[in-house]
């Protein structure tokens, strides 16, 4: 169960379960709580220990819980959920299998949200150790080292005929420390879901070449639902530009709030050789065929078109808008944490995964700011109608845009990450409903989406780079994939990819911070990278 963060649940009693209190009787919680180096003395540091502890769950001690601070899921065995005399009737069917300790597919009871008691808890898995406030002063649960080596041992020992349940939600009053990941684009634009899992659809008899994607396995009423429903609201999708009205600039529109004291820049124009040159003459009398450029007399600041090679070997028109976005300042708009967003999915039987057709494009420019974003080409001077992307605080604009949207469905419903959308559902019966609303937004302000991006009534899916679905979060297999096959770094650049790739990966590695330890300090040994013996052992 390597994807869920196993949390094992077992009712036996612990060796060393110490509780330590100031005698002083005093106001709960006015003590600060630390650790210190002193927490630690008598642990040998093992990168898999975990803590032990006894923790009060539906009201009754359980005397063995192993403790995992990134986990999205609890997993209880279905053996103490029979001890603490809890009725299965109570369990929600939850049809989704996992995956048991030696990879074997290992099918759930069900799931359920019970009371777990822990205080009001602080953890430090270096020291092993809890620390929670009390009337008397701070409180101190020391977990076994031994024991929690004997927990893990113990469940490799027994990989055969392993009956578990999944919870979800059941901390009543832990505060857990969710660990913000970092990546310049968490946005996942590759394959949502596996082809067997999912069909197209028409929406449109008269044009059989427009589909989308919904869930296979739904029910047959469900499936019949959906389809109807997208039907419905077939205009929400976007075949082509022409098809894409964009947002009324009444509603947003980006501003670039240039500084006045800046000087503008006229950038010398590059020369292209001719393969590229026809490739731009193409995308900009595509813009301009959809109004999404026109053309600009005396603009004061002038930028130049850079192309870059598609996967699919086409090449993709950008502009050099590095001179205009020095001059513009940091709008400082808040974008949703991803880990944040991950953990709200879980627990979510059916999922829909919906991705904005050009989505900046959708978003008008600033009437006064349009000739700003002038830039070169053969056939003259043009500049942008709409917000192109590369434009510094486009994120933020967009961001600004989908938070007042759907603000009554997000955290509710949905969950958004710049043009990222996902509506979700504890059951697939309530997921008609909520993708009414969805759609009945996406019409009120004129948004459109990409087909092509979207499957609608699914278990799982990839959303802002991993892999989400009812009983938690996987990582993105591609991620391991690009991990697994790079060779040891010898630039600054390849230590850099590295540690991306790892911070991404963070919350799946246990003590991610001390294993990367050696990358960041070559990294902050100047310009030049030394890799060093503990880098390569690190590796």
């Amino acid at each position: 169960m390597s994807e869920v963060r196993e949390v094992m649940y077992q009712s036996r009693s612990m060796e060393i379960n110490s509780v330590q209190r100031n005698p002083k009787k005093g106001r709960e919680g006015h003590d600060p709580i630390t650790f210190i180096a002193e927490d630690s003395d008598g642990i040998d540091a093992k990168p898999n220990d975990t803590i032990v502890v006894g923790v009060r769950i539906a009201h009754r001690d359980v005397l063995r819980v192993m403790i995992e601070n990134g986990s999205s899921a609890d997993i209880l065995s279905a053996r103490v959920y029979d001890e603490l005399q809890l009725d299965r009737k109570d369990l929600e069917p939850f049809h989704v299998p996992l995956k048991g300790f030696g990879g074997v597919e290992v099918r759930s009871l069900g799931t359920v949200k019970l009371p777990v008691r822990f205080a009001r808890a602080i953890t430090s898995t270096h020291a092993l150790k809890i620390k929670f406030p009390t009337e008397f002063g701070v409180g101190e649960l020391k977990g076994s080292q031994e024991m929690a080596r004997r927990a893990n041992l113990s469940i490799f020992k027994d990989k055969t005929g392993m009956e578990t349940l999944s919870i979800f939600e059941v901390n009543e009053e832990v505060q857990e420390d969710n660990p913000e990941t970092f990546e310049l684009d968490p946005r996942d634009k590759t394959s949502r879901e596996k082809e067997e899992l999912t069909e197209s659809i028409v929406l449109n008899k008269a044009e059989p070449d427009k589909t989308v994607k919904i869930g296979a396995r739904l029910t047959e009423r469900v499936k019949r639902d959906v389809t109807n429903l997208l039907k419905e609201y077939k205009d929400i999708f976007a075949w082509s530009h022409e098809d894409m009205p964009g947002i009324e600039r009444s509603v947003i529109s980006h501003n670039l709030a240039v500084n006045e004291k800046c000087k503008p820049v006229v950038q010398k124009r590059r020369s292209f050789n001719p393969e590229r040159s026809v490739a731009i003459k193409e995308e900009v009398t595509k813009l301009f065929a959809v109004g999404s450029i026109r053309e600009v007399k005396y603009p004061e600041w002038v930028a130049n078109v850079v192309l870059v090679k598609k996967k699919n070997s086409q090449w993709r028109m950008c502009v050099d808008f590095t001179d205009l976005n020095k001059a513009c300042p940091k709008d400082s708009f808040p974008l949703p944490r991803i880990d944040q967003l991950v953990d709200a999915t879980s627990g979510h039987e059916t999922l829909s995964f919906m991705d904005a057709y050009s989505g900046y494009n959708q978003i008008k420019m600033h009437k006064p700011d349009e000739e700003k974003t002038a830039f070169t080409t053969d056939q003259g001077l043009c500049c942008y109608t709409v917000m192109p992307f590369g434009l510094k605080n486009a994120g933020a604009t967009y961001q600004r845009l989908v938070n007042k949207m759907f603000a009554r469905q997000i955290g509710r419903n949905m969950e958004v990450y710049v043009d990222d959308m996902l509506t979700k559902s504890v059951t697939a019966d309530k997921h008609i409903d909520d993708l009414r609303e969805t759609s009945d937004v996406l019409v009120r302000y004129g948004m459109k989406l990409n087909p092509e991006k979207c499957v609608f009534g699914v278990p799982s899916g990839r959303f802002v780079g991993y892999q989400v679905h009812q009983r938690g979060i996987e990582v993105n297999p591609e991620k391991i994939q690009a991990l697994a096959k790079m060779v040891s770094p010898r630039t600054l650049k390849d230590v850099q990819r590295l540690t991306g790739c790892l911070a991404s990966l963070s919350r799946f590695i246990a003590k991610s911070t001390d294993r990367c330890l050696p990358f960041f300090k070559a990294l902050k040994k100047g310009k030049g990278v030394e890799w060093n013996e503990d880098c390569e052992r690190a590796f």
